[in-house]
């Protein structure tokens, strides 16, 4: 899994694969044979990653560290408490800037891109079990 990653998902079916191939599998496996027959061309969309973005600022993460120092360190005759330095702000700002650029989101949207898939030509390729009747 990788936050470029590119996956496919159809209408109908709630899950997105990272493969084409899986993608059209999952979705026509839950169709039986005549339903196969019956949708002819399938619409694959194509989906990426949403960019995630930190909804906390850097002050807001070194007053809540500042305030938990100071319970435990600061004088216990009040006294303001210790404030935030440049240093330590931009510190923070790097800490959320690297959070950002690790963090895999699970959140996907449409690119505008799909791909059209006949459901049959793509069964008698790849898996033409799914247009045989059973019985």
């Amino acid at each position: 899994m990788d936050k470029h990653d590119i996956l496919y998902g159809v209408d109908g079916h709630d899950h997105l694969s990272l493969d084409l191939y899986e993608c059209m599998l999952g979705y026509l496996e839950q169709l039986n044979p005549a339903q196969i027959k019956e949708i002819g061309t399938v619409t694959v969309y194509v989906y990426r990653r949403v960019t995630a973005r930190c909804p906390t600022f850097a002050q807001d993460i070194v007053d809540d560290l500042l305030e938990r120092l100071d319970v435990e360190y600061g004088n216990p005759d009040g006294g303001g408490g210790a404030k935030a330095t440049k240093k330590m702000l931009k510190a923070a700002e790097a800490l959320i800037k690297t959070v950002e650029d690790e963090y895999i989101p699970w959140v996907c949207e449409r690119t505008g891109e799909t791909v059209r898939i006949d459901a049959v030509e793509w069964c008698r390729w790849n898996e033409p079990q799914l247009l045989e009747d059973e019985g």
